[in-house]
């Protein structure tokens, strides 16, 4: 870990964390309403693990805090790393917190679920602002069902029938063309 990447304490963890609680809960109710037990789970499972692999490196609650969660290298956390940590901390939170406690007797005050991620929780505010992070890692998540073959198609063949009716001109299709084609 960089030196210059001060350790966040267990208290402004601890704080975070239940404004994480305070941040999912009309979210988590409304989608548990609608789709029972697994809206609920799918705002627990994405929640954390979106945000704190995006630019912003935090959960709301931990960008609030002014903290966030990095590799030991001090780099961003992948999504898969993310997942890994919050299902550990899942588990950890439903057994009385007991891996969270683990937290005041490290070294880098590393939770178990930061201990098995290879993850650190430091002082540090990120520069994004928070929905253009969120927006951004749904977009890195989804970008490859994006830019597939078959979508690129799709999106080709909806430019043609605009053109044939009319609602874009020649140039406004090339141009779109170009531009789709240019595309990962």
């Amino acid at each position: 870990m960089n030196d210059n990447n001060q350790l966040a304490s267990v208290g402004q963890r601890f704080i975070a964390m239940l404004l994480d609680g305070l941040v999912i809960v009309i979210p988590f109710a409304i989608l548990n309403h609608a789709i029972p037990l697994l809206g609920g789970l799918a705002v627990l499972f994405f929640y954390a693990p979106i945000l704190e692999s995006s630019e912003l490196r935090a959960t709301l609650g931990k960008y609030w805090m002014g903290i966030q969660v990095k590799d030991t290298e001090g780099q961003r956390i992948t999504l898969r790393t993310a997942i890994i940590r919050n299902i550990v901390k899942a588990f950890s939170s439903m057994l009385f917190f007991i891996g969270h406690v683990v937290a005041l007797f490290t070294e880098k005050r590393q939770a178990v679920h930061d201990l098995l991620a290879d993850t650190v929780v430091v002082s540090g505010h990120s520069e994004h602002d928070a929905m253009v992070a969120w927006s951004s890692a749904l977009r890195e998540l989804f970008r490859a069902t994006k830019n597939s073959p078959q979508d690129k198609l799709a999106r080709l063949e909806r430019l043609q029938a605009l053109r044939e009716r009319g609602a874009i001109s020649e140039e406004e299709f090339q141009a779109e063309k170009k531009k789709l084609l240019s595309e990962y």
